[in-house]
């Protein structure tokens, strides 16, 4: 970020007694190239202050005072003071001796996007000229006492300044710098039209610790993506420690973002798109046919919209009074509304509260509630059979609401007719309650999730449960195969099945050709015969569409709040 020039000015005249400008000619230069930082000898302590004039930290250690002053010796280039001055964060540092003292002012740019420093430092010379100088970065953590190198593995720190569509990079060692433009260039991939142009960025190291990346032509509601995984250190050490960490993966976005839900061909091209304030809830409608036609979508204002997955076509719901429903439970996804996953003949069912279950019929004229069923305990999850007479939920198996949970199965007036304990799982902290997606495959069989249990084979699956013979079987989830994973791994690294949130194949491609997968760095679509990998940024899948569509749910937070609550079955 820059302040005015009329700002810079004024700060450095107060820490300086003049201000020298930009160059004027080649003997100036030459003079100014040959000044060295003024130092004192048999310094006593280091005191460090915040431009406020508080007192940061001191350095008393002889060692370190050593260090410090060395650094200025023998690191220190001759700068220039800019018109306007990048400006970060602002420190004085007053070196102590026993017989006198001498105040630096540092500019601490690291954090910054600024492309030629990473800090500079001011002092006062003969005839009262200002002069700058450049310091590294391993300087000035060692000023701060930030963790010194050596004490923990190799780490990088980054962060974004989405004004200047930069990101900027620390490190905890010195870096090979082949290796940062070397894993910048095979990760970089962004969410444009890539076969019309190609993605104009720069990389300028500032020293050994810090780079900066800018994108020069990032364009509105595009996004990048790479990976730091592969940059090393000097002697060759990874800053990815054991195992490729998310940690070190960058997403950038253009201006304006976009927030909502996005229609993807075939090619990862967006199609159409409809912007949308918020969304909790993601789940797929099925129809009087068990077409999943419909996506609902609930919001952080407790509201529901029912979206065609064809048209983008929205609908929203209106039910302003719910009869007895005065104590429901609390849960920890932000709607206090869930609906089964069917609609049939304009009739449906939905949960209030987490505990009072309606059948709620919607017409032209009216909309129409009745309540049939008050639980005991927090409903996790809701479906409706394929002939919408019978309601299965999911219910806490124990009293402190842990991760197993009891199918209830009732009719449409809400007698129960089987109970299945301990039938579902999944992996959370007691207390907590989060939906558990679940329908049914036909008028027998219902199926419900089973996640992180961790005495099967796989870490997300799901649960099918037959009526008729109380029999259970389970299933892993759709895995991506050998030929998806290989070339998702060439981008991501190595995604382990934990890593992978959901993989949602488009079941009508030839020869299974396009898979869709969502993990950490946010969506990709595959094409295993063109060996094609396109990331479509982050957000969430929601479902394939008739037209060879993907629908997702896109949002710039890397960390999105919505949830899908489907069940993807073969």
């Amino acid at each position: 970020m820059y302040r005015s020039g009329i700002t810079i000015i004024m700060i450095i005249l107060t820490m300086l007694i003049t201000l020298s400008g930009c160059k004027t000619n080649s003997s100036e230069e030459d003079t100014y190239k040959q000044q060295r930082i003024p130092v004192i000898d048999n310094v006593q302590y280091i005191k460090i202050s915040k431009h406020d004039e508080s007192v940061h930290l001191s350095h008393f250690d002889q060692e370190v005072l050593d260090a410090i002053l060395q650094g200025l010796i023998v690191d220190a280039k001759p700068s220039f003071i800019d018109d306007p001055e990048h400006v970060g964060e602002m420190y004085s540092m007053e070196v102590v001796s026993d017989t006198a003292s001498i105040t630096y002012k540092v500019n601490d740019l690291r954090y910054t996007d600024a492309q030629d420093s990473s800090v500079k430092l001011y002092a006062t010379i003969e005839d009262n000229q200002s002069l700058a100088w450049e310091l590294p970065s391993a300087w000035m953590r060692m000023l701060l006492k930030e963790n010194p190198t050596g004490a923990t593995e190799p780490l990088l720190h980054v962060s974004i300044n989405e004004n200047s569509n930069s990101v900027i990079v620390l490190a905890n060692r010195d870096m090979k710098r082949n290796s940062v433009y070397q894993a910048i260039k095979d990760t970089v991939t962004f969410t444009g039209k890539q076969e019309e142009r190609k993605l104009d960025y720069s990389v300028h190291i500032t020293d050994p610790q810090r780079f900066v990346v800018r994108f020069n032509t990032l364009e509105e509601k595009e996004a990048v993506y790479f990976r730091l995984d592969a940059v090393q250190t000097v002697s060759g050490e990874s800053f990815a420690g054991d195992r490729p960490s998310y940690r070190n993966q960058v997403i950038l976005y253009g201006k304006p973002t976009f927030q909502g839900l996005r229609w993807v061909d075939m090619h990862g091209e967006a199609v159409r798109e409809q912007r949308l304030d918020s969304a909790l809830l993601l789940q797929p409608i099925r129809n009087a046919n068990q077409q999943q036609t419909s996506l609902m979508v609930y919001d952080t204002q407790d509201r529901q919209t029912l979206i065609n997955l064809d048209t983008g076509e929205t609908k929203p719901i209106h039910i302003k009074q719910w009869p007895g429903a005065e104590n429901g439970y609390g849960n920890d996804y932000g709607t206090s509304v869930l609906f089964t996953d069917q609609v049939v003949d304009g009739t449906s069912y939905v949960v209030k509260g987490n505990r009072y279950i309606y059948r709620y019929s919607a017409s032209d004229d009216v909309d129409e509630l009745q309540k049939i069923y008050d639980s005991d305990r927090p409903i996790y999850g809701i479906a409706a059979s394929p002939d919408n007479r019978r309601i299965a939920i999911l219910v806490p198996s124990d009293p402190s609401i842990g991760p197993e949970a009891d199918l209830i199965v009732m009719d449409e007036e809400g007698h129960i007719l089987f109970i299945k304990e301990r039938a579902s799982y999944v992996g959370h902290s007691e207390g907590f309650l989060f939906v558990y997606p679940m329908t049914w495959l036909n008028e027998q069989t219902i199926v419900v999730p089973i996640i992180g249990l961790g005495e099967d084979s796989f870490y997300r699956g799901k649960a099918y449960i037959h009526l008729n013979e109380d029999k259970t079987k389970l299933e892993a989830d759709i895995m991506l195969p050998d030929a998806a994973l290989s070339l998702l791994e060439t981008v991501v690294g190595d995604a382990h099945e934990s890593d992978i949130a959901r993989v949602l194949p488009h079941s009508d491609a030839e020869n299974n050709r396009y898979y869709a997968v969502e993990i950490s760095s946010g969506n990709w679509l595959i094409d295993i015969v063109e060996n094609k990998l396109s990331w479509l940024g982050t957000g969430i899948l929601a479902q394939w569409n008739q037209l060879n569509e993907l629908v997702i749910w896109q949002t710039a937070q890397q960390q999105t709040s919505a949830y899908y609550i489907g069940v993807d079955l073969p």
